[in-house]
């Protein structure tokens, strides 16, 4: 995987696209500590403050164009599972897109794709956890919210978290894929 590292910047689907366009391989992964204009389904505003994790993962799939939710499935479970085995955290999904911990989002999911003839050319998988994030950070959000910082009273290395959450993402993509790593 080649990842990418942002101090701040306007969206990682944004600059996962960008990348994609310029001809970087699939699982170019581009991460930031915070986004500006970070968003979720339906284009909502996706608060990004300061120790959060935003990525956005590039993909080239190989399933049909029907079979893109699978990419929703793929991100949502791999965060819940990780943080229910390297936490302890009691996370499920909310379908689509959302990971709860006690009705509260800690994290969503977004898929961006192009189709092309009934042909899934790309996809790009974006999320964002509330990691380390402050809850003052997020009283600006419309739903209620918290952070694994708030839930353990700990401080998280996010890069673990990246590298596992990661690693699960891709294990699930190559089940789902068919499709043997390179």
């Amino acid at each position: 995987m080649k990842i990418i590292y942002f101090k701040e910047i306007d969206s990682t689907m944004n600059a996962a696209k960008k990348f994609l366009h310029k001809g970087y391989p699939e699982w170019t992964v581009v991460v930031a500590k915070t986004q500006t204009r970070g968003r979720g389904q339906f284009g909502r505003k996706w608060i990004s403050p300061k120790g959060g994790l935003y990525f956005s993962v590039i993909l080239k799939p190989k399933f049909a164009t029907n079979d893109v939710s699978k990419l929703t499935l793929i991100g949502t479970m791999s965060i819940a599972k990780v943080l229910n085995n390297l936490f302890g955290l009691p996370a499920k999904v909310k379908w689509p897109n959302d990971i709860l911990i006690k009705n509260r989002k800690i994290s969503g999911v977004l898929i961006e794709s192009e189709i092309k003839s009934n042909k899934l050319i790309w996809a790009v998988i974006g999320a964002g956890i509330n990691v380390n994030t402050d809850m003052e950070g997020l009283k600006d959000s419309k739903i209620i919210c918290t952070s694994i910082k708030n839930e353990l009273k700990i401080t998280v290395d996010e890069n673990i978290l990246l590298k596992e959450v990661l690693s699960e993402m891709k294990k699930c993509y190559l089940l789902i894929n068919k499709k043997l790593p390179t």
